[in-house]
């Protein structure tokens, strides 16, 4: 199975249960499309071999669905 993935911005929380995000039908989303929420670290993680960075954290605070 192939997965769409878009990245969106939360862009209003309505209350503990629901948001806004800034996707929308133009974006091919639909009814029933599920969610990933989370949010980066500030800071980004750094290799201690090669000093290179590895990117920020990904902290997941919940899951969505399109209603």
């Amino acid at each position: 199975m192939e997965e769409n993935r878009k990245n969106g911005l939360v862009v209003k929380v309505i209350d503990d249960f629901k948001l806004v995000i800034n996707l929308g039908e133009e974006d091919n989303i639909l009814i029933g499309d599920k969610f990933l929420v989370y949010y980066l670290s500030e800071e980004d993680i750094i290799d201690p071999e090669n000093n290179k960075s590895l990117g920020k954290l990904e902290y997941v605070v919940g899951k969505g669905k399109v209603i």
